[in-house]
C-alpha cells in the first residue's frame, strides 16, 4: 500500500520531534560526561558513554528514515 505524501510529511515531522527529545537527552549526558572527565572517574565515564550509544544509534536511524522520506 502506497503511503500518501501527507503521511510522509507527518512522519517526517514526528521524527524531528523525536530527535529533539533525543538531542536533549544527549546534551544532558554530554554535560555529565564533561563533569566526569574533570573528576577523572573512568568507571562512571564508561557508564555514561554506554548510555550515549543507543541515543546516537537512534539519531542515526532517524536521519536515515528522513532521507528515505525525502527520496519518496
Amino acid at each position: 500500500m502506497a503511503t500518501s505524501k501527507t503521511e510522509l510529511v507527518q512522519n517526517f515531522v514526528v521524527s524531528i520531534s523525536e530527535d529533539i527529545k533525543l538531542y536533549r537527552k544527549l546534551l544532558s549526558l554530554l554535560q555529565h560526561q564533561k563533569a566526569l572527565y574533570l573528576k577523572f572517574d573512568g568507571e562512571s565515564l564508561s557508564h555514561n558513554i554506554s548510555k550515549q550509544l543507543p541515543v546516537l544509534k537512534q539519531l542515526g536511524h532517524n536521519a536515515s528514515q528522513r532521507s528515505r522520506f525525502l527520496v519518496s
